[in-house]
């Protein structure tokens, strides 16, 4: 995380398809943890529909966003728009960043509080911190 996000990474705008994510890495035993970024924080420019979530929905999540019922509706309510970022975001909920994310830019959430810390601002545990060589 010292350099941030990598280019090409998915966000979420949706609280519902945010705990679909996590309750999935829970089910994997493993614990979730939920980025935020600022969207007035990235350039536009780089701002991307998600196309593999166009192409292979949850729509137990997408259903609730768009109203779309089955996946053919998506894809002809997809065809009928702009085809950008915001029609990704209001169709299925989320968007691509073609850019890498500034660390600076990252804050996380506790799911105890709801309070957001800056990334960089935490630090990690001694058992997770790996020797150099």
């Amino acid at each position: 995380m010292k350099s941030g996000l990598n280019a090409h990474t998915c966000f979420s705008g949706n609280d519902e398809l945010s705990d679909y994510y996590a309750e999935t890495i829970e089910d994997e035993d493993a614990i979730p943890v939920t980025l935020v970024v600022e969207v007035a924080s990235l350039d536009k420019n780089l701002l991307l529909p998600d196309i593999n979530g166009i192409e292979e929905p949850i729509m137990t999540i997408v259903r609730g966003i768009s109203n779309c019922r089955d996946e053919e509706a998506l894809y002809d309510a997809w065809m009928d728009s702009t085809q950008d970022w915001v029609a990704s975001l209001n169709l299925i909920g989320s968007i691509v960043y073609g850019g890498t994310v500034d660390p600076l830019l990252i804050q996380v959430l506790d799911p105890n509080t709801g309070d957001l810390k800056p990334l960089i601002s935490i630090e990690p545990e001694a058992d997770e911190i790996s020797p150099t060589p």
